[in-house]
């Protein structure tokens, strides 16, 4: 996922996270990611009080905002924004973006970190995107895409019958 947003002289930051989580959804949407401290992104999200978070499944992109500083990252992705979503990044082949206001008052400064804490305003498709579809996914030192779904009566089934295969092994070697 890409966090992005603009400070108040229009100047855009952003920068890929790793890890970005569903706090609530009751009564409102919050989710939440964690911050390395210092950060232009971090600057930006405090001036305006806004962030968009991209799903994104393109590994170039990616590999453009895991980069840092220097990099001349926005000219290059950036398409024309809408007035009304004020801090956007529209990120080719960007799946989703989810718009949200900072909740400074949640969020958590540990050492050199800050777990930033959002309120959802807005989630939308891109209409920009192309053909990739499957999101992008980071393991295991590399970039992957997520695959199908699996249904969960398969897995509840495949898991059930692991679950019976250890139970009775674990009981023969007991006897």
């Amino acid at each position: 996922m890409i966090v992005t947003a603009r400070d108040r002289v229009g100047k855009l930051a952003g920068l890929l996270v790793s890890s970005f989580n569903t706090v609530t959804l009751d009564p409102v949407p919050v989710v939440s990611f964690n911050l390395r401290l210092p950060s232009s992104t971090y600057n930006a999200i405090a001036l305006s009080g806004h962030f968009t978070v991209t799903g994104i499944s393109n590994a170039k992109i990616a590999d453009l905002f895991a980069k840092g500083r220097g990099i001349d990252k926005y000219t290059i992705y950036e398409k024309p924004l809408d007035s009304a979503m004020g801090s956007e990044l529209d990120v080719m082949d960007g799946l989703f973006q989810i718009r949200c206001q900072w909740l400074k008052e949640k969020s958590v400064d540990i050492g050199d970190h800050v777990i930033m804490i959002g309120r959802v305003l807005d989630v939308t498709d891109n209409k920009y995107q192309t053909s990739l579809t499957e999101p992008l996914i980071y393991s295991k030192g590399r970039y992957r895409y997520a695959g199908p779904s699996i249904p969960i009566s398969k897995v509840a089934s495949r898991d059930a019958r692991k679950l019976t295969a250890n139970s009775f092994s674990s009981k023969a070697s007991n006897v």
